[in-house]
């Protein structure tokens, strides 16, 4: 599936993604353990991808 955008929301141990397709509908949400991400992603075509950032993010 091509997704538009893909948000992912960060922790320690497990990842969530969210995904929208062109009309900015969901078509994503799925939790994946830090190991899985790579595997993930290999198999997107290129996509905007946004990554949370918390308030002690720059630390």
């Amino acid at each position: 599936m091509k997704f538009m955008r893909i948000a992912i929301d960060t922790s320690k141990h497990v990842f969530t993604f969210h995904g929208i397709d062109e009309q900015d509908r969901p078509t994503l949400r799925r939790e994946l353990k830090r190991s899985q991400v790579e595997a993930f992603f290999s198999k997107q075509e290129a996509t905007e991808v946004i990554l949370e950032a918390c308030g002690g993010s720059h630390h």
